[in-house]
């Protein structure tokens, strides 16, 4: 019976499936005499596995010493709030390991003591609140408040995709419709004075309600399209194809095809798709059917805009990306132009090498890199699109379907607007990628990350850049400086320690801020390294004039007069700092290195033995997560649990099935 338990929450079937007529019969002719569990024992047992693995995992984390952890909200279709908390910590072998902690359901209001008292018990239960090193979470306010009703001091670090998303469409205005006048008119900014702090938790709460409606395995890809043609005769010029604007596209995990942990590993040599064909990343989107609060504090405006190049560069985009998401949404929501794209592409493609194998999507407010998911693949279709208004008259289409549709054609300059975001988009999408994985440390190349994005791309002026593209680096630079600086400042200097164990991050740091840290590590750690170094070196040894000179300058006064502490702290402070330059020149050498693999575990699991005390304290800060993705990947397991066909099952079945998958998945 428990095979068929595990198999039932493995694959999220309803517990009652294996006594389904096909199924059953099957059985029967397969094992003669088979008789399928019933769905009272699958309920009794799921709860014995599921106490039974949590005690297990307790075990398992009362060896570790230190823990990161990752948490987040979601909400079901019945607005039922689940709190996650994911676990994270490095083996011996400097290896990720990541585990779901706990998923409940949270039957309060989500204000920031409430969550922060929960969290606590919760860690408390499981004997780890001591062990916790970090939160990453999103920076919606009620997180931000939560470090406030902790009894013990736990830094934060903020997801860095959800902020590079927020850097992205507040800079641009991605999610900003048109304005009542033309673009033409100046912009009477007084009639849309909202503050950025009103505008960011708008956004900021569409990027934490993320929607995972459907199958994320793709067992259940049956997207439900609205076969309508939308050019009625009664269809107005704003409507076309608009119909059901908010009714956005979404994916069945992500717009960028992770691994099942979220990411791909890092070091491997990142190559392109084979062959000659534009293949499909498995990033069409399916319909969001939970409400979202995305539209709290954005700036909305129904009116189109004109293609003028005297308007701003923001209104360019605002006004290229509506006409791209009206002319995709009127493709794909039409049986009219359903089929006759399915002839213009098999046309293209027997005429080329390069085929066209996916599809055009739309994109969402509360995904990250799905604009960029859009424009990539309306760009492939160019050449599709460009046939299809040449040939319209081939569709039979009325007068006024005709002309309606002709006001969504793109220009010359459009298309020029769409390469150009791609170009601006391209590095913020492979970045949020990278640092979405969970096979490898992601915490200390966040700053590396942010830093040679600012540094090299959107501070450096190449001479093939032209005036539009340098201002949208300038726009994107400003909001990147606002978000990691000033609004966000506290938590991304929180990642410089752990940048510092990162071979690629300890390479952007500055010397002031190497030497902060490394005094900050000394004076925090000194108890590790004097009892390691009391276990090789006699008390009685004399300290050397080096030795000396080092602690004067450490300011070790009170430590230096007194003589039974003498030998102790300055052998420590030696030692740390011999062992600090060391792992300097050894971290200069492995990035200069032709390896391919550059990854930081590969660094520490190679230098452990040399570097013995950095290394242990490198398994602590490289064990944090960059992002709440971890979180975010439990919710879309929850998502399929919650599916259409298990609309009834109970909170406590949920979270007890989305625990026990974890685990089970995470067997040999």
């Amino acid at each position: 019976m428990r095979r068929a338990v595990e198999a039932i929450i493995k694959d999220g079937r309803r517990f009652n499936d294996f006594n389904k007529t096909g199924l059953k019969q099957f059985l029967q002719y397969a094992i003669p005499g088979y008789k399928p569990v019933h769905r009272n024992n699958v309920q009794q047992k799921l709860r014995s596995l599921y106490y039974l693995h949590h005690k297990l995992l307790e075990n398992t984390l009362s060896n570790v010493s230190d823990i990161a952890i990752t948490l987040d909200f979601w909400s079901d279709k019945k607005l039922k709030s689940y709190l996650v908390l994911t676990g994270h910590f490095l083996d011996e072998d400097f290896q990720s390991k990541s585990t779901i902690l706990q998923f409940s359901s949270f039957d309060q209001r989500h204000f920031s003591d409430l969550i922060g008292e929960e969290i606590e018990k919760q860690l408390v239960d499981l004997n780890i609140f001591d062990k916790i090193t970090t939160i990453t979470c999103d920076n919606a306010p009620n997180m931000l408040g939560l470090f406030n009703h902790l009894s013990r001091d736990i830094k934060r670090i903020p997801c860095v995709a959800h902020v590079l998303h927020l850097t992205i469409c507040n800079a641009l205005g991605i999610w900003q419709e048109g304005e009542d006048n033309d673009l033409n008119r100046t912009t009477d900014k007084s009639n849309n004075n909202i503050s950025e702090n009103e505008f960011d938790e708008g956004l900021t709460q569409s990027v934490r309600k993320m929607s995972l409606d459907g199958d994320i395995s793709g067992q259940q890809n049956n997207q439900e399209s609205d076969e309508q043609d939308v050019f009625g005769d009664e269809t107005s010029e704003d409507e076309v194809g608009w119909d059901d604007e908010d009714k956005m596209i979404i994916d069945n995990e992500s717009g960028e095809k992770f691994d099942d942990e979220g990411g791909e590993n890092f070091g491997e040599k990142g190559g392109e798709k084979g062959g000659d064909e534009y293949e499909s990343d498995g990033s069409d989107f399916e319909k969001d059917e939970i409400e979202d609060n995305f539209q709290v504090g954005l700036k909305t405006s129904v009116n189109d805009v004109q293609d003028d190049a005297s308007t701003t560069a923001e209104q360019q985009i605002a006004y290229v990306l509506r006409k791209c998401r009206r002319l995709v949404s009127t493709i794909k929501y039409s049986n009219v132009f359903q089929l006759y794209l399915k002839d213009l592409i098999n046309e293209y493609n027997n005429a080329h090498e390069k085929k066209i194998k996916r599809s055009l999507q739309l994109d969402v407010k509360s995904r990250w890199s799905s604009t960029h998911y859009m424009l990539e693949a309306f760009q492939i279709f160019r050449p599709i699109i460009d046939s299809l208004f040449k040939n319209t008259r081939k569709m039979n289409l009325s007068k006024n379907q005709t002309n309606s549709l002709h006001k969504l054609e793109m220009s010359n300059t459009s298309w020029d607007m769409v390469e150009l975001l791609l170009k601006a988009l391209g590095p913020f999408k492979r970045a949020i990628k990278l640092i979405s994985g969970s096979q490898y440390p992601t915490a200390g190349l966040a700053l590396f990350i942010i830093r040679r994005i600012q540094q090299t791309f959107l501070e450096n002026v190449r001479s093939n850049d032209g005036e539009m593209f340098q201002k949208i680096k300038q726009l994107i630079h400003e909001k990147l400086i606002y978000y990691t600086t000033d609004k966000y400042g506290e938590g991304f200097t929180n990642l410089i320690i752990h940048a510092y164990f990162e071979p690629h991050g300890l390479s952007v740091l500055t010397q002031k801020e190497i030497a902060s840290t490394e005094r900050q590590l000394r004076y925090s750690t000194r108890h590790l390294f004097s009892d390691q170094q009391s276990t090789m070196m006699s008390g009685k040894q004399k300290r050397s004039a080096l030795d000396m000179f080092l602690d004067s300058i450490d300011g070790d006064t009170d430590c230096v007069s007194h003589s039974t502490n003498k030998t102790s702290t300055s052998t420590s402070t030696s030692c740390f700092t011999n062992e600090a330059k060391k792992y300097r020149q050894l971290a200069s050498n492995f990035m200069s290195d032709d390896r391919e693999d550059k990854s930081a575990a590969l660094f520490w699991k190679c230098n452990q033995h040399s570097l013995p005390m950095l290394s242990i304290l490198a398994r602590k800060y490289l064990a944090t997560p960059a992002t709440s993705v971890p979180s975010e990947s439990a919710f879309s397991k929850s998502a399929y649990y919650g599916r259409k066909e298990r609309a009834n099952i109970n909170a406590n079945t949920l979270s007890q099935s989305v625990f026990l998958k974890d685990k089970l998945m995470t067997e040999k």
